[in-house]
């Protein structure tokens, strides 16, 4: 049975820099514990951008403002073929509180989204390019 299920990416700013999250992995991911941005997954009856602020609430109980739509995307994995959605916040607070899958954040300048020292996600270069936040 063919499905579709919806991805929601958000990239949330504060003065010029960029939230970036470790997550908890297991011992199956292949490069575990790289920064990315905070993402999730959309409810059923939820519209995309309450998806994103909620993800964004939940994920760091930040309170976001000015959401927009960044960018589409989309990929094929069996019979399901998922479609994602990215916004970008401005942050109205700084302090963060993690929720427990994830384990560490960080305010990440520009240049750092593709520093060889900090082993960032490679989808999140991806990710920061299509933004349109450059």
């Amino acid at each position: 049975m063919k499905q579709f299920k919806i991805k929601i990416k958000a990239i949330v700013t504060s003065n010029d820099r960029f939230l970036v999250v470790k997550r908890w992995y297991d011992d199956r991911i292949v490069k575990p514990y790289q920064w990315e941005f905070l993402d999730g997954d959309m409810n059923f009856e939820e519209s995309p951008i309450d998806a994103a602020e909620r993800i964004v609430r939940e994920q760091t109980q930040l309170e976001v403002a000015d959401g927009s739509l960044l960018y589409t995307w989309s990929y094929v994995v069996g019979d399901t073929c998922y479609v994602g959605i990215c916004y970008g916040f401005e942050c109205l607070n700084r302090e963060v509180f993690l929720s427990e899958d994830l384990i560490e954040y960080y305010w990440a300048e520009k240049s750092e989204l593709n520093d060889s020292g900090h082993p960032m996600n490679e989808r999140v270069l991806l990710d920061f390019l299509n933004s349109g936040k450059k």
